[in-house]
């Protein structure tokens, strides 16, 4: 019985919810009852499933199910046919049973016979000729039920016309163009008419349509009729016009037939036109023309002559003629309505006139003046009335159209003038027209490569802003900056649109074709040698006519081959050059030596080959051979050869083109300046070599060039020119040099040509002379100049020629090129000094008169103070015939190793030497005579000196200093981190044993050897390094390698981290490199990889790959101005714009410092303007108590929350709902306790409260940065929510009061299922239909019985011990639990199983730590971790039990957040739960996504974050005090604790969270601990002290004195450092009213400063320590330090101190060096008094001494307590510093009884703030009383008593209330008393305290008692009232708990 119940129970659940998704297409049926006529009805079930139909009485109806399905025998459709003839009412129920589900689902069938009927039409007016309307006929019973169907039923329809005959008929459904109702096809077939008709119009007029029931049965029903009117459909247009007073319209009549408009032509025999009011407007019928009169309003009516008006309901087709006068006029720019227009385009300027109500008027006779610039805009045709004219735009620019309404002209003549005329104008805005270009981009296909081309198009004229487009997306796409990239074979149109006007733009045609015919362009096939040569490649594509050819435009990917026959000609792909018209690509050719080559260039894909070549060549650059310089200077009058050489030759058989032309700089100016000849016989003789002669003529400067040049064929000029600078100058300066020769025959030759002027004195010497210009260039040829030789003294020496020179020429090739001149110095063969001079002094007429040359005068002159004049031109040298001898360089080192060498010059000397060796060990040297070098190589390593002695000259040996070294260290450069796939450089620097980079040519003798440790072998590879230019390139080397560089390559294999090192030599000799490591990383990737801004949004760029640490990331924009980006990578939106972010990870190298990047990445920003927002919500319809997520997404897409909610200023979220309810709405985060503004509100949850609809309205202003127009914008959105309640169960309630809303379960999930009896006994799990066998083990069961089926596929699988697993389809299952106990007791349980698929996710934010209540916080504290915990809904809200997660987040800033999964110590097993800790200050929001959900459903979260912690970072000085701050605390309100992590800097008290800086240092790092973890921290710097002041000083004298001894004097002290020099205390705070540094409690062990104080005045003996007690303290009231000055000295001497006091500050040595500025302090002492009371003896009087500085006395008053009984004197001055006061007893005292006590006087001073008190004592003699007595004597004791009196009745009141006492404890309190209590003070530290004592003692404590502790009876036991216990004060002492300290 348990089972049946149980299967009911998920049979009666699967039931409940399956009702709600199967429907019948009609709730209830009603069908009609006749005696021979079936009816018949489809009832269908939709929703799917299969049905078994019955009924509850099978005598009325009969049921013939539709398709049945073989098997089951169930079908979705069952015809219903009335059988019962019983004429009256009758119902069925039909049941439709599914036959798996055993849904039921009833269905009410009455049957009922007709009592009316009504036709059911849409019009009663049909049109002649047009389509024909539908007529139906509808049946209803007695109550007015409409029949549900009428199919099959005969209806006699009856057609009269009233009239006319003939004005309707009937139409068949297949004659009609509409389809026929399947309810009357059958009928229609045979002509038989049934409940639905169709009527046409045949002509005008009036008919009726009845119809009845033709069934015998029914004859009683009347019939029913409704009345047609026939009309043509006729039109009067216009139909509604407005008209100017004067102006005409001629109507038209038009007619549509046949869905077609014709035009009936007035006059007309049938129709004419009538107005209704002719006052305000008159109508020529003939014409149909009106002339409108004066303002108002009219009807015009079209009259039928066959129509009798009269006849009521006809409907007349009428027209409205409005007369108005005019308001404003509009001008307008067809065709396109826009004022932006393109030269040379043809538009229309029409002129629109209007009234106040925007009405637009019909101009006929109106007159409008239209003005135009003629300049902009050419009108070329204007309409007579002026509102039409036709032109175009000749110039860009802004033409301002002006019209102007004048008046109305009638078609008489008759004028109308405007009495206020109207006018308007325009501007209008001509630009440039539009072009792109190219117009024509042909490309070539390739079907291997496929092709993609990037094509940048370029659009000129226009405004400049643009919206391309492409035609054909599929062949070529273009980019909003026109780059056009292609992807297949095609062709495409691109355009481009002005933005500012679309319909002004230009289009470019893109065409990707197959390649079809190459060739080499005849241009440039030849060029210098090493310059390269660009081969021009046109390839062609035939056209689609296949026979002209179409050259690409680009056709560079093609995998072109190129073959040259020469290897001197090389290919350099690397080389760029232009393409001119034609060409399509270029192959580079570099010819590396002179010659030619033929290169062939073919290209091959597939079929087609194609091929071309051509011949290229390289020639010598034409150069300047002589002079080598490519300048000469010569003198007037002389000349010389110039030489060329190389130059382009010319081709075989093609001489014509070659030629050359030899200029001058400025024929002009400077025709005379030389002679130029050639000389052909010295050109011709050599290839290559021009020969010229010039001569100068006139002095001056030009330049000649030669040019030589080869013309192609194709016009182009290949030309090689080479320039000499000619100068033909006057000499200005001259120098002497001597040639050093050596002897032939000499055993020691000189074969030396040094600058020297040591010389033998055997020999003649020559001199050589250099002639320089002004500007110091040299002369080549000086012979026209005449000289004057010199020696002194010329006893040594004789000149070979005084007034000349030797000329020295070289004779080459038959070319005669100047040399030298000279002049020789013939010595007598004494040795000794000789001055030689040369002067020149002017022109040789002898070698200038001849070629007709006249010089200047005076010759080289010069400009003097007296004009021109000969400058004083000479030379001098002084000779000595001795020489030393050198060698370069005298100190150097060498490697040692075998094959090392070192080579050092020799230079002066003889040239014969002969090495002596300091040591033969450390190298050896020897002498090559032929390079005058010496050859080094070493032996060993050392230190060792040779001298090298000249064997010809006598002369000091040079000595050289040779060093040996090897190797000492490798030192390897190589970056440490590498790109997977990438090559990177590794440099080794070879270090010597000095220590500096080892200088050996050749490295590689050094076999240097590299090392990979471990498992690096497959992480990376290293190879030596190859110069190559493409290597170099991609690694950025320059030049080869440094001095004592060896380098490698190493390339990235795999992820990892590699170790490298380097070893050289063998054995004990070995050296070894430290290891590097090298780091293999992925590449860097950033995303997203398209990002959208607004303008002022954030958005961190996210990082993937990359090296993981040790590197920074740079980022860069490839265009500025649009996005901000952060050396974190947050971008920030600033211009609408487009731009490119570049992410790069740099590095620095540890060897030499350069900065390196290692790896980059690019992706594209976009920052779009606001147009709109949109609210995003998962659902529109959810059931009550579910709860949603929604948030606002900006518009364009894609802009997410993570884009709207971060920009600045933020914006707004204002939500609303108009039915509060139906829903409301909850904040995110409402659990955090901050308060939520709309700022934050970017995203918010709906929770459906009750049923009904309700809009979700939000509005969100954007100010105008960020939607780019002029002011800012509202944007406003709503969405439609319906809420319905969920369906359950309300009898009986003892099931309805249960939940069975089951398990609800994602696709492809585990779960483990387990119930409250798992282990207590047997408990199995099973799907119902697969029941467990009672007989066998229920631990061990078929898993065949664990999977439930559907129809198809599987739903889920549930293993015997509750593992259930669902797959991919959804659906239901019952999953049944059973479970026998110990005692055989059986029980079950019933579980629905629903698998449907996620339909979206929420998240919901917590956290365990709260915000400190009464805390205004608008963000969340940073530091605060937050509980994102998702959950799963499906589409009504429900929550999933169990789904798969992958939970994705996302920040906008990820800098602000740090995500974390839970770890063990979080208790959590979701991993749908993660937290998020608040790490910095800002905004931004998380998108929450699981991409295992449909649609990667996602939901968001802003997060607005500020730092509460208090102080943020911060500098504070020593001995400081801080007060922290952090409100979060846990939710018991329990507080976090404090931490310093180095108290010896800063220390922290962790409960108060009071700091002191106590030494300067830092940073510390203060932390906020809340439940044993580190909340939040700050940092703080200390700074040493570097000023201090005082304050609050506002004069008051220092002064000390004897009457109020606890006095002291403060003077208050800051402390600053160098930051905070403006700070008012040294108390860090917050919150001044809740400050943790309470009065009293701080008390400071140590002081960073001391306080100084000395007395000003000179010659005082006493010290100030004697005087005051000088010490440092603070006040924790005031937040400052203070120096202390408390009295301690008390002496007549201190009273008479006349001095200042100077007090001073100075900071610990430990705190910093400053000290404050000195302070004066007045210092006015106290004064004195002598005695402190005065004696009258036997009643005489006594004197008072006073001592005092004269202020004091000045002011002093004396005054006694009771002037009555006592008398004071006037002051007496005994001194300066002393005054006496006479004290003596009135009469009155001797009669009073005063007399018995003791008197006082008062001594008062203002100036020091004393009032002393003097007692005034009567000493009476032995006689006048029985013993000394201090008081006056009395008559008896009862005298003495009575005076007493009360004193004596207090005692005794005390004496009997404690005998009372004593009594009352003795007998009832002690014996009640079991165990003494603990007593409440100890010694140590107290534990614990009575809560009760605590609650007695807080408001009764006061902070200023003082009192000290005294030992009490009561001290065994609890404290009573009055016990002395209760009376303590200081916290110290009473040991309260914290709470009250």
């Amino acid at each position: 019985m348990a089972h049946f119940n149980f299967g009911a129970c998920v049979v009666v659940l699967l039931s409940a919810v399956l009702v709600d998704s199967s429907k019948l297409n009609v709730p209830r049926v009603l069908l009609p009852l006749f005696n021979d006529v079936s009816t018949n009805f489809t009832l269908e079930v939709t929703d799917g499933g299969c049905y078994k139909w019955t009924l509850s009485r099978e005598d009325v109806i009969q049921l013939t199910p539709v398709n049945v399905q073989p098997g089951t025998q169930c079908s979705t459709q069952v015809l219903l046919s009335p059988i019962t003839k019983e004429r009256k009412r009758n119902t069925v129920v039909v049941f439709a049973e599914e036959v798996r589900s055993r849904q039921i689902i009833p269905c009410d069938v009455d049957v009922d016979v007709i009592d009316t009927l009504q036709i059911v039409t849409r019009t009663r007016e049909l049109y002649v000729e047009e389509a024909p309307q539908r007529f139906e006929v509808s049946a209803y019973d007695d109550q007015g039920n409409q029949f549900t169907t009428l199919l099959g039923v005969e209806m006699d329809w009856v057609v009269s016309s009233v009239g006319t005959s003939g004005i309707v008929s009937f139409m068949t459904f297949k004659e009609s163009p509409y389809d026929t109702p399947p309810s009357v096809a059958q009928f229609d077939q045979i002509g038989v008419r049934g409940h639905i008709i169709l009527l046409e119009g045949i002509k005008t007029g009036t008919a009726k349509v009845s119809v009845k029931l033709p069934q015998k049965e029914y004859a009683h029903i009347n019939p029913v009729e409704v009345q047609l009117m026939v009309v043509a459909n006729l039109l009067i247009d216009p139909a509604d016009v407005y008209l100017l007073p004067g102006d005409t319209i001629k109507y038209r009549i038009l007619q549509i037939r046949h869905g077609r408009i014709h035009e009936i032509q007035l006059p007309s025999q049938q129709y004419y036109l009538e107005i209704e009011d002719s006052e305000i407007a008159s109508i020529d019928s003939y014409s149909s023309e009106a002339h409108a009169l004066v303002v108002g309003r009219t009807k015009v009516s079209l009259r039928d002559k066959n129509v009798d008006p009269n006849v009521s309901g006809v409907r007349v087709p009428q027209a409205t003629l409005n007369v108005a006068l005019p308001a404003f006029i509009h001008l307008v720019l067809l065709p396109h309505r826009h004022w932006s227009v393109l030269v040379e385009d043809t538009h229309a300027i029409t002129v629109e006139v209007f009234d106040r109500s925007n009405h637009k008027f019909y101009i006929n006779g109106g007159r409008v003046d239209v003005t135009v610039p003629k300049e902009h805009f050419l009108v070329e045709s204007t309409s007579l009335n002026g509102t039409y004219n036709v032109g175009r735009a000749v110039k860009p620019g802004t033409a301002r159209v002006q019209a102007v309404l004048t008046g109305v002209v009638s078609p008489s003549g008759t004028e109308y003038p405007l009495l206020d005329k109207v006018s308007t104008e325009e501007d209008m805005l001509i630009y440039p027209r539009m072009e792109i270009h190219p117009k024509n981009v042909v490309l070539p296909w390739d079907p291997r490569l496929r092709s993609r081309y990037e094509v940048p198009l370029i659009c000129k004229g226009g405004d400049g802003a643009f919206i391309w487009s492409s035609g054909n997306t599929s062949v070529a796409t273009v980019s909003a900056s026109g780059l056009v990239r292609t992807l297949t074979l095609g062709q495409s149109t691109i355009t481009a649109v002005m933005l500012n006007n679309p319909h002004n733009q230009a289009t470019s045609s893109v065409t990707v074709l197959p390649p079809s015919r190459l060739a080499i362009l005849d241009a440039g096939l030849e060029a210098e040698i090493g310059a390269p040569i660009y081969l021009q490649i046109a390839i062609f594509a035939k056209a689609v006519s296949d026979t002209e050819q179409i050259p690409f435009t680009m056709c560079q990917d093609l995998p072109l081959t190129v073959t040259i026959s020469d290897d001197n000609f090389v290919r350099e792909e690397s080389l760029q050059g232009s393409l001119i018209d034609g060409a399509c690509t270029i192959v580079p050719i570099l010819g590396k030596s002179f010659g030619s080559a033929r290169v062939t260039v073919s290209y091959r894909e597939g079929d087609i080959f194609l091929e071309d070549s051509a011949m290229v060549a390289a020639f010598r650059p034409l150069t300047v051979l002589h002079p080598p310089s490519a300048e000469t200077v010569l003198a007037l009058g002389t000349s010389r050869q110039l030489v060329f050489v190389g130059g382009p030759r010319p081709w075989p058989g093609r001489a014509a083109e070659h030629g050359k032309s030899m200029a001058q700089g400025d024929a002009k100016a400077k025709k005379e300046l030389l002679e130029i000849a050639e000389m052909p016989n010295l050109s011709t003789d050599i290839r290559d070599r021009y020969v010229y002669t010039i001569l100068c003529r006139v002095l001056g400067e030009t330049k000649v060039t030669l040019s030589v040049f080869s013309e192609g064929r194709s016009g182009e000029r290949i030309q090689s020119s080479a320039s000499v600078k000619v100068f033909c100058a006057k000499p200005r300066f001259a120098s002497l040099k001597a040639v050093l020769q050596t002897d032939e025959h000499s055993s020691c030759p000189m074969n030396v040509n040094a600058e020297r002027v040591a010389v033998q004195s055997s020999r003649d010497l020559q001199l050589e002379l250099q002639v320089t210009d002004v500007h110091g260039r040299v002369f080549d040829n000086v012979s026209s100049i005449h000289m004057e030789w010199t020696a002194s003294p010329n006893s040594l020496s004789q000149f070979s020629n005084k007034d000349g020179t030797f000329a020295e020429h070289v004779e080459e090739n038959g070319l005669i090129l100047p040399l030298r001149y000279y002049q020789i110095v013939q010595p007598f063969g004494e040795t000794g000094a000789v001055d030689v001079s040369v002067r020149l002094t002017g022109y040789r007429s002898a070698v200038l008169r001849p070629k007709q040359i006249t010089p200047e005068w005076p010759p080289f002159g010069i400009k003097g103070e007296k004009g021109s004049v000969t400058p004083d031109i000479r030379a001098s040298l002084s000779l000595l015939f001795v020489s030393d001898t050198l060698v370069s360089p005298n100190q150097t080192t060498l490697f040692n190793h075998p094959n090392s060498q070192l080579i050092l010059h020799v230079s002066q000397g003889s040239g014969f030497f002969e090495p002596q060796l300091e040591s033969q060990d450390v190298a050896s040297v020897r002498y090559l005579e032929h390079s005058q070098t010496l050859e080094v190589r070493p032996i060993s390593t050392g230190v060792t000196r040779f001298g090298l002695v000249d064997l010809c000259l006598p002369s000091r040996p040079a000595i050289v200093s040779i060093t040996v070294v090897g190797v000492h260290s490798l030192v390897p450069d190589v970056a440490d981190y590498l790109q997977r796939g990438k090559q990177t450089l590794c440099t080794v620097h070879i270090m010597d044993t000095m220590g500096n980079p080892l200088q050996l040519p050749d490295l590689s003798q050094l076999e240097l050897r590299p090392q990979l440790e471990g498992s690096s072998f497959s992480i990376i590879s290293i190879k030596e390094y190859q110069s190559d230019p493409n290597v170099d390139k991609l690694l950025g080397v320059k030049g080869p390698p440094a001095p004592g560089e060896f380098r490698f390559i190493i390339q990235g294999l795999t992820l990892g981290d590699a170790s490298l090192h380097f070893t050289t030599g063998y054995g004990p000799y070995e050296v070894r490199s430290p290891t590097v490591s090298i780091q293999v990383f992925d590449p860097l990737r950033l995303y997203p990889r398209n990002m959208t801004l607004l303008v002022g949004s954030q958005m961190s760029v996210g990082v993937s790959g990359g090296p993981s640490l040790g590197l920074q990331l740079e980022f860069s924009v490839s265009r500025s101005g649009f996005v901000q980006v952060s050396d974190l990578g947050t971008v920030v939106g600033e211009k609408v714009g487009y731009t490119q972010l570049t992410g790069r990870a740099v590095g620095v190298s540890k060897v030499t410092g350069n900065k390196i990047v290692f790896s980059q990445d690019t992706i594209d920003v976009h920052v779009v303007p606001l147009t709109g927002v949109r609210i995003e919500s998962p659902l529109t319809r959810l059931k009550v108590n579910a709860i949603m997520p929604v948030w606002a997404n900006g518009l364009p897409d894609p802009l997410s929350p993570l884009v709207l909610g971060t920009t600045k200023p933020a914006l707004a979220f204002e939500w609303d709902l108009s039915s509060r309810e139906v829903a409301e709405v909850i904040d995110v985060l409402v659990d955090t306790g901050m308060e939520v503004t709309d700022e934050q509100r970017i995203s918010i949850r709906i929770r459906a409260l009750s049923p009904g609809k309700t809009t979700l309205s939000l509005s969100v202003f954007a100010p105008a940065s960020m939607t780019g127009s002029a002011a800012g914008e509202l944007f406003e959105e709503t969405l439609q929510l319906e809420i319905y309640e969920e369906l359950r169960l309300t009898q009986p309630l003892t099931i309805a009061e249960k939940d069975f809303s089951g398990l609800l379960i994602a696709p492809e999930t585990q779960m483990q299922l387990r119930s409250n009896r798992d282990g207590l006994s047997r408990v199995s799990y099973s799907l119902q239909g697969h029941p467990t066998s009672t007989n066998v083990d229920m631990n061990v069961r078929d898993p065949s019985t664990n999977t439930a089926w559907t129809e198809q596929n599987s739903i889920l699988t549930l293993s015997n011990n509750g593992f259930l697993t669902t797959h991919t389809s959804t659906g239901r299952a019952a999953v049944v639990i059973s479970s026998i106990d110990e005692t055989n007791v059986r029980q079950s349980l019933g579980l629905s199983v629903e698998v449907k698929p996620v339909h979206y996710i929420m998240t919901t934010v917590r956290s365990t730590l709260h915000i400190s209540p009464g805390v205004p916080a608008k963000a969340l504290p940073k530091g605060l971790e937050l509980q994102l915990e998702v959950t799963y809904h499906d589409n009504t809200g429900s929550v999933f039990a169990a789904t798969r997660s992958d939970v994705n987040v996302r920040a906008s800033r990820a800098d602000l957040v740090q995500m974390r999964r839970p770890s063990d110590a979080d208790q959590l097993s979701s991993n749908s739960t993660f937290f998020s800790n608040l790490v910095h200050s800002g905004e931004t929001v998380l998108k929450i996504s699981d991409n295992l959900t449909p649609s990667q459903a996602s939901d968001y979260i802003k997060l607005p974050i500020e730092e509460f912690v208090y102080p943020p970072k911060s500098k504070v000085a020593v001995g400081d005090y801080v007060c922290f701050s952090m409100p979060l605390e846990l939710p018991t309100g329990e507080s976090g604790l404090w931490s310093s992590d180095n108290s010896q800097i800063l220390s922290v008290d962790h409960d108060s969270g009071l700091g002191r800086a106590r030494v300067p240092g830092g940073p510390v790092y203060v932390k906020y601990h809340l439940a044993g973890h580190v909340v939040s921290s700050t940092e703080i710097e200390v700074s040493p002290i570097s000023s201090m002041a005082f304050v609050n000083n506002l004069g008051s004298p220092l002064f000390c004195g004897d009457t109020h001894p606890e006095e002291v004097y403060r003077v208050d002290l800051i402390l600053y450092s160098e930051s905070d020099d403006t700070k008012s205390s040294n108390v860090l705070v917050k919150n001044k009213e809740a400050s943790c540094l309470q009065p009293g409690v701080v008390s400071p062990s140590s002081f960073p400063f001391t306080c100084e104080a000395r007395f000003n005045s000179p010659g005082i003996q006493m010290q100030i320590s004697d005087v005051f007690k000088i010490q440092p303290v603070f006040d924790s009231s005031s937040g400052r330090y203070a120096c202390e000055l408390r009295p301690i000295g008390r002496s007549s001497e201190v009273s008479q101190l006349r001095t200042n006091v100077t007090l001073r500050a100075r900071a610990a040595s430990w705190a910093g060096d400053a000290a404050s500025a000195p302070l004066v302090l007045p210092f006015m002492p106290a004064f004195h008094l002598e005695t402190q009371d005065v004696v009258l003896p036997g009643g005489a009087p006594g004197k008072l001494e006073i001592r005092a500085v004269p202020e004091v006395i000045a002011q002093l008053q004396v005054l006694p307590i009771d002037d009555g009984l006592i008398y004071v004197s006037g002051p007496q001055y005994n001194t300066e510093f002393s005054v006496e006061y006479q004290i003596s007893l009135t009469s009155k005292f001797w009669s009073s009884a005063a007399v018995n006590e003791i008197q006082y006087i008062n001594v008062i001073s203002l100036l020091t703030n004393q009032t002393a008190k003097v007692a005034v004592k009567l000493r009476l003699d032995p006689d006048q009383w029985g013993a000394p007595c201090m008081v006056a004597p009395v008559s008896s004791l009862v005298d003495i008593a009575y005076s007493n009196r009360h004193l004596l009745i207090m005692v005794s009141s005390i004496f009997v209330v404690s005998l009372g006492t004593l009594y009352i404890y003795v007998a009832f309190v002690q014996p009640n008393m079991r165990t003494p209590a603990q007593p409440f003070l100890q010694s140590g530290p107290v534990h614990g305290h009575s809560p009760g004592i605590q609650t007695f003692l807080s408001p009764r404590m006061s902070p200023n008692n003082t009192s000290l502790i005294r030992s009490s009876p009561f001290a065994e036991t609890e404290p009573v009232y009055g016990d002395p216990r209760l009376y303590y004060s200081s916290p110290r002492q009473r040991n309260l708990s914290p709470e009250y300290q």
